[in-house]
């Protein structure tokens, strides 16, 4: 009867051990199999991405996708170019398309579309007026009460910015890198575009004298400023007659109704031909202009 028993427990260890190995067997070839499964689909992932990418690379351009001829050869013919900002200093540009930098301009542009041009001079530091090379503006005590009462217009220091010169100077805080950075010696011409509703008189022409003073010249074609439905005074004809007399071709367009910053971009971007860049609003402004993008 013992010997009966202890022959039944031996078997029933016995296939609780071989019940044990058959499973970590089975769990283990499990998991092989969802690695195997999971690395293939990868793969064809990877296998798809790279067709459909070299696809798209290859999808030729829509016809009347660019306003521009788009040329058919790999080296343009300069024409004579008319553009009198040629100096010592300047790079030869004649060739410039046939250069390294052939390579990093959009066939979409005409060498005739291109423009010479030049790093704009640096705004000089006025030292001892505010706000010159960034510094913070001290408001003296006797002028606090004014400079409350001025916040409440556009809630922000407004007696601190009509203290600063719309010509401030300011300091170069670009990335080291940036400053290695290299354009092509010619390149197409921009428009301005900024949008702006009830802004601060000296903060709207700081704006638009820093674009003029931080931008080439020769690339700066027009400043379009988008009026979305202002209420104060000094915003029309003022600001008209004003913008008249800037060296920059300048104009101002206006909704009738408030429109919000979309519908005012879009509105500014109606009115361009070239190539332009939409300030969001009203900026501080930078050593650099706007067309450091």
């Amino acid at each position: 009867m013992l010997k009966s028993m202890l022959s039944k427990c031996d078997k029933n260890m016995t296939n609780v051990s071989i019940s044990r190995m058959f499973r970590g067997k089975v769990r283990s070839n499990t998991c092989r199999i969802i690695l195997l499964t999971s690395l293939v689909w990868l793969l064809v992932d990877v296998v798809l991405l790279m067709r459909y990418a070299d696809f798209f690379n290859n999808v030729d351009k829509r016809s009347g996708e660019y306003d521009v001829e788009v040329p058919k050869h790999h080296k343009l013919v300069q024409e004579e170019d008319e553009d009198p900002i040629v100096d010592n200093n300047e790079i030869d540009t004649n060739n410039n398309l046939d250069s390294e930098w052939a390579l990093t301009i959009p066939r979409t542009y005409r060498s005739t579309d291109l423009r010479k041009w030049r790093l704009a001079p640096i705004v000089p530091n006025n030292y001892g007026h505010p706000g010159e090379m960034g510094k913070p503006v001290k408001i003296p005590p006797e002028q606090h009460s004014l400079m409350k009462e001025k916040f409440k217009e556009n809630q922000f220091n407004l007696l601190a910015s009509d203290m600063i010169s719309l010509n401030r100077s300011l300091t170069d805080v670009r990335n080291p890198d940036c400053k290695l950075k290299h354009y092509p010696s010619k390149l197409p011409t921009t428009s301005i575009v900024i949008v702006f509703h009830n802004e601060a008189w000296s903060t709207l022409l700081r704006t638009v004298w820093s674009v003029i003073n931080r931008s080439p010249r020769p690339l700066l074609k027009e400043i379009i400023l988008v009026d979305d439905a202002s209420e104060k005074e000094y915003l029309g004809k003022k600001l008209e007659n004003y913008v008249k007399q800037l060296p920059v071709p300048t104009f101002v367009l206006r909704t009738v109704n408030r429109s919000g910053l979309i519908r005012a971009r879009l509105l500014g971007a109606k009115h361009v031909t070239e190539v332009f860049v939409i300030q969001n609003g009203i900026t501080s402004t930078r050593k650099f202009g706007a067309l450091d993008l």
